[in-house]
């Protein structure tokens, strides 16, 4: 008998023994499986956080676009503001060009080129170097130009003055010819006259040439009045008058040529 209970004893303790191997391995199981769980949540957090950074990213680079697209539209609305305004500048500058007669190929500063440039001839001198109406030769010599030019008028002006007082005075035609019989040389005289304004309109149009022009207009204009006045003082009935403004004539033929 007591051989018996102790099998049933040895028996009793492998199986708990067992029972007990099996717990910790269900144990074991359980644990592996709550890490599995664990490790599996954390990954899904993992990924959750990685697709939401993504989509941050995504929405910053969405917005970033439309900025840049934002400032695109921007800058073309003021380019074409910026144009638009270009285009109203220009077209009054076309309005104040057009009531403008003089027109004439300008030297640009700093190239040799003649460029189309429309500029009143009465603008001032810092008006007509920032249109660039006005030629280095100008802008090099223009105290020299500026005297001469009001030289130059002046014995324009005496000229005329003197061609109109003188014969009224004496009670003959311009240049000291008779006012019936010496028709042609009336008409002559008033031509040297109306050249002598087209020089000064040609000196004005051509800026490029107006230091010449100017100087040999003046030249002329000495020569011309000289010998108007030495025509006053030596006036003499006796003498015909084709005789009397021959000097005149002589000065107004050169004017021509």
């Amino acid at each position: 008998m007591d051989a018996e209970e102790e099998e049933e004893e040895e028996e009793e303790e492998e199986e708990e023994e067992e029972e007990e191997e099996e717990e910790e391995e269900e144990e074991e199981e359980e644990e592996e499986k709550e890490e599995k769980e664990e490790e599996e949540e954390e990954e899904e957090k993992e990924e959750k956080e990685e697709e939401e950074e993504e989509e941050e990213e995504e929405e910053e680079e969405e917005e970033e676009e439309e900025e840049e697209e934002e400032e695109e539209e921007k800058e073309e609305e003021e380019e074409e503001e910026e144009e638009e305004e270009e285009e109203e500048e220009e077209e009054e500058e076309e309005v104040v060009h057009s009531r403008v007669l003089l027109r004439f190929s300008a030297w640009t500063r700093g190239t040799h080129r003649f460029l189309p440039v429309t500029c009143s001839c009465t603008a001032t001198y810092s008006e007509a170097l920032k249109e660039q109406c006005i030629p280095q030769l100008y802008v090099r010599y223009e105290p020299q130009v500026a005297v001469l030019y009001a030289t130059g008028m002046l014995f324009f002006a005496a000229g005329i003055v003197g061609s109109v007082l003188y014969p009224l005075v004496r009670r003959r035609g311009f240049c000291g010819g008779d006012r019936t019989q010496d028709l042609n040389e009336n008409m002559r005289c008033i031509l040297q006259l109306y050249t002598a304004a087209y020089i000064v309109v040609l000196a004005c149009i051509l800026h490029w040439y107006v230091f010449l022009v100017l100087a040999s207009f003046l030249f002329l204009f000495l020569l011309y009045t000289g010998s108007f006045i030495l025509g006053m003082f030596h006036y003499n009935e006796d003498i015909p008058p084709t005789k009397r403004t021959d000097a005149s004539n002589y000065a107004g033929t050169a004017m021509l040529v």
